[in-house]
């Protein structure tokens, strides 16, 4: 039985013995006398469906093997997953391998191989034993207990241990079954392990390597919503830090989320099964098998010892996942009831399959809720333990470069939330986890909403409501000579510049600003006009003492003006016109420090105007003056430092900022501080890689597929950033000139429901056309607002509709495609639409252009990560 990947690579355990499989030195008898049979687990929305097992049937053959039954190919789309095909290739494949088997011994009575007989239960695979209270924990228990995280997270000591005993049960579970415990690998590469040169060699001397053995604590920094608080979907930017771990990744990696399952449910499945959740016991494999000898060989006991608490909340998905049959199997055994004896017995079945299914998976009912349906059925640990679901990781892919953020990791998170068919509603374990977990820094920045229509329309609201503060208290920040007070102010909407603010309707967008903000700068403010829209936007930033970026090229912002050539003061609100004209408006007149006016027109209710040029047309895009880049859009907004002593850039991790913005930041970072969650993380490889950077890049990821495509964006930005810096510093040297290093551009398709609603990144994808990183207008950001007008649009449409330039990348520039998204469709609908340009554009035939976008995958030009 084998596995599937979505590149056709064969899993993990399986490499070594694949690459046996392949030696050439093989003859076709080399497996005459061998018997075998062939069952796959895969996915048929993905291209290469089942592959791994369809090169091994055929291998297999080729060199000799008989097969015992046909090869079977197990589906996860099918409504009752993967034992749809199951059931009947298993049913088949018992008495043909009894009979190849040979006659039984003397006085054996032959086995009866029926679907009853198959659900009967055998001896639980582990064995538990119960501790006396303050006895010590083996020594192989506390090996993979890791790192705590530290005091000031919630419930730290009871967290860690739940991790340190999932790691363990791991390995138990692994060995139980036959298999090598995994652990950390031999040699520490370049993934998981700590660089000695990482950061400025931070991290030298670092020799723990994380993974499921040994997850790492990772603070969370920032946890926004990004999408508008009346959609529908609740989609959040998280940013993690990985602090001194050694951690690295490259874009296209994932990373590993331990769920952490609330203890409400924790409590409610002790009581149900009886358990004391301060009970230590130890777990360990029932039978030795070749696994627990090898182990016990090299003096590590596979052994998970702790609370049963920690046990179930670490180890046990008990309020995520549903159960699979073999979970209703073990319950029949245990219940009381003739009614329930029978229900379960038939949902064990392969005729009780499509009930189960309906029950049970549609209905996306948990352990927990099956267990308070079925009241009398109480399994013992040992059996609870072999029958519940593992709680897995939940693999995210990361949405960041190392190279823009170190020692951080983003993610893109859609919070699961919806309603079943009977009306029930269910929310995912890990998205809720994720969003409702507290970070080290919130936006603390009162805001005022701004409502424009379209582009070139101009304004057509004034201040919106002030946002309410969440509380009165005020901390002092001191930076430099400078300090100011800062409200504690939540606002109910985010001020993020990563996506789309609420609007009333489509093409609607109120736009949060800063109110309040102080800045300090040595250039006088141009009001006489003349000035370019970009250079406008800079002296604003350099104001409000921003990074380069944070103001957008249209829209509307409000705030606090501090010029330090005679400490003018300008406050207001300042809103682009349909022209590309600022206007500042004012209610109260503009007076110096001397008391005399700021010049002409700075009177009460009227304005100061600053020309520049216009917006284009249909290019408008939602403004935040929040942000500040970096990760960084909630902390220097409110410090006012001068843009003429570059402490507006921050720096990209928390480590940094208490040195760059002084003690009076690190007391604030030390009291948000209080409750910040700690994610229990590991980083794994992931399936996009990043070709070299002369290849062109053609992105399409709808949702949160774009997420790994944020980071690889951000890579090349940051590839693009040191070719210049390289052409900069080498402008003075002798000899003839270096060539150009710049990476080549890319076109990034990207699908959502509305500009308004879900707009993830928006801002970002300008930022980046505008630096070359995306092709300019139209090619290099294209968006499919599904939503946003009567007839859906998708991505695929928009391929089709840029099918001449999809087309001269790909045949002229050799350009490499990456999909990412959900995998009901999408994937499938992509190579179609991939074919259909093909014939268009490279005059090919039906069968020519299929066998064309198959050899870009074959080459490793056309990578596919897709989640169902």
């Amino acid at each position: 039985m084998t596995i599937w990947l979505p590149q056709g690579d064969p899993p993990d355990n399986m490499k070594r013995f694949w690459r046996f499989m392949l030696r050439k030195g093989l003859s076709p008898d080399s497996l005459s006398a061998v018997q075998f049979s062939v069952f796959g687990l895969g996915d048929s929305n993905y291209p290469k469906y089942n592959v791994t097992a369809k090169k091994l049937f055929r291998r297999l053959e080729s060199l000799g093997a008989r097969p015992l039954v046909p090869l079977g190919l197990g589906n996860d789309q099918h409504p009752a997953g993967y034992e749809a095909a199951l059931d009947p290739w298993a049913l088949s494949l018992w008495p043909v391998a009894r009979q190849a088997a040979g006659p039984l011994p003397h006085g054996v009575p032959p086995p009866t191989i029926d679907a009853a007989s198959l659900v009967q239960l055998g001896e639980p695979k582990y064995k538990i034993t119960l501790l006396p209270p303050h006895s010590p924990m083996p020594s192989a228990a506390v090996a993979t207990a890791g790192a705590p995280p530290p005091a000031q997270a919630p419930q730290a000591a009871e967290w860690a241990e739940a991790v340190a005993m999932a790691a363990s049960f791991r390995r138990v579970a692994a060995t139980a079954s036959g298999c090598p415990p995994q652990g950390p690998p031999p040699c520490q590469d370049s993934t998981h392990a700590a660089q000695s040169g990482v950061d400025g060699g931070a991290n030298q001397g670092h020799t723990t390597v994380y993974g499921p053995w040994c997850p790492y604590f990772a603070r969370m920094l920032r946890n926004q919503r990004i999408t508008a608080s009346s959609h529908f979907q609740d989609t959040r930017h998280i940013e993690l830090d990985l602090g001194d771990s050694g951690l690295t990744y490259e874009p296209g990696d994932v990373l590993a989320v331990l769920p952490r399952t609330p203890p409400p449910a924790v409590d409610a499945l002790l009581k149900r099964l009886g358990l004391d959740g301060s009970q230590r016991v130890c777990v360990e494999p029932a039978e030795h098998n070749a696994a627990t000898a090898a182990a016990a060989a090299a003096g590590q006991p596979v052994v998970a010892c702790g609370t049963v608490r920690a046990l179930v909340q670490g180890a046990l998905d008990i309020a995520g996942a549903s159960p699979r049959r073999y979970f209703f199997q073990v319950l029949q055994n245990f219940a009381r009831t003739e009614l329930e004896q029978e229900r379960l017995a038939y949902f064990a079945t392969a005729e009780g399959r499509d009930d189960l299914y309906r029950y049970n998976q549609k209905e996306g009912r948990t352990v927990l809720e099956v267990l308070s349906d079925f009241k009398t059925a109480t399994p013992t640990l040992e059996w609870f333990l072999e029958a519940c679901p593992p709680l897995a990781p939940r693999l995210f892919s990361i949405s960041s470069s190392l190279k823009q953020h170190p020692r951080q990791a983003h993610l893109t998170v859609a919070v699961v939330d919806y309603t079943t068919p009977f009306k029930r509603r269910k929310r995912g374990l890990c998205s809720s986890y994720l969003a409702a977990s507290k970070p080290l820094f919130h936006d603390r920045i009162s805001t005022t909403t701004f409502t424009t229509i379209g582009a070139g329309d101009g304004v057509h609201s004034g201040l919106g409501q002030l946002q309410p503060a969440s509380t009165n208290s005020q901390h002092l920040v001191s930076v430099g000579s400078q300090s100011l007070q800062q409200n504690d102010a939540s606002s109910c909407a985010q001020v993020s510049g990563l996506g789309p603010i609420d609007g009333a309707s489509a093409g609607v967008h109120q736009q949060q600003c800063m109110t309040s903000v102080v800045g300090s700068s040595h250039q006088s403010l141009d009001t006489s006009g003349g000035m370019e829209r970009k250079k406008f936007e800079q002296q604003q930033e350099a104001l409000l003492g921003l990074g380069r970026g944070a103001l957008a090229s249209h829209g509307s912002f409000s705030g606090a003006l501090q010029q330090a050539c005679g400490n003018a003061h300008l406050s207001g609100r300042c809103c682009a016109n349909s022209d590309g004209s600022h206007a500042y408006s004012n209610g109260h007149p503009i007076t110096t420090s001397s008391g005399n006016s700021a010049g002409p027109g700075a009177t009460e209710d009227t304005s100061v105007a600053v020309r520049g040029s216009p917006p284009e047309e249909g290019k408008m895009h939602v403004s935040k003056a929040a942000q500040l880049g970096n990760g960084f859009d909630h902390v220097p907004a409110q410090l006012g430092i001068g843009a003429e002593h570059g402490a507006a850039q921050l720096g990209n991790s928390v480590d940094h900022v208490a040195g760059q913005l002084g003690n009076g930041a690190e007391r604030v970072a030390a009291q948000l501080g209080d409750g910040v969650e700690h994610v229990a993380v590991w980083v794994e490889r992931g399936a996009l890689r990043m070709p070299p950077p002369h290849v062109p890049l053609i992105l399409i990821g709808p949702g949160t597929g774009v997420a790994p495509f944020r980071a690889m964006l951000e890579e090349r930005q940051a590839q693009a950033q040191a070719a210049h810096a390289s052409e900069e510093a080498a402008k003075g040297a002798q000899g003839p000139p270096l060539p150009s290093g710049t990476p080549a551009p890319c076109s990034l398709f990207f699908g959502c429901r509305s500009r308004a609603a879900d707009f993830y990144y928006g801002q970002q994808w300008h930022e980046l056309q505008d630096e070359g990183v995306l092709l300019p207008p139209p090619h290099g950001l294209v968006v499919a607002f599904s939503r946003d007008q009567a007839s859906k649009v998708y991505v695929t449409h928009k391929l089709r509709e840029h099918a001449a330039h999809v087309w001269s990348l790909i045949s002229g520039s050799g350009a490499s495609i990456f999909v990412s998204g959900s995998a009901q469709q999408m994937p499938a609908n992509v190579v179609s639409a991939l074919e259909d340009v093909a014939q268009e554009q490279g005059g090919m035939g039906k069968e020519e252009a299929s066998k064309f976008v198959r050899q870009l995958e074959l080459t490793g030009r056309f990578c596919v990560e897709a989640w169902s």
